[in-house]
């Protein structure tokens, strides 16, 4: 798991998402998190609240992205 900025882009750039940065909020099957990072499945890096182990993601596996303000920037087509 490689928890850079970097690894995100690359993520991003292979699974054609918007632009995220790292410690984007974002929910997956109803859990939220934070974007964390990016793995060699091209998968996103995610820190649930409350826990302290990051969980490998697909980002096209109920997984909906907000902004700053809250707002859904990008939601996998299953939620």
């Amino acid at each position: 798991m490689d928890n850079t900025q970097k690894a995100i882009n690359s993520v991003v750039e292979y699974r054609d998402l918007p632009h995220l940065k790292k410690g984007q909020r974002c929910e997956v099957n109803g859990k939220p998190g934070k974007i964390w990072g990016g793995n060699h499945a091209a998968n996103l890096n995610v820190l649930f609240d409350g826990d302290k182990r990051l969980a490998n993601c697909h980002p096209n596996y109920k997984m909906r992205i907000f902004n700053d303000s809250g707002e859904i920037v990008y939601a996998s087509d299953d939620v």
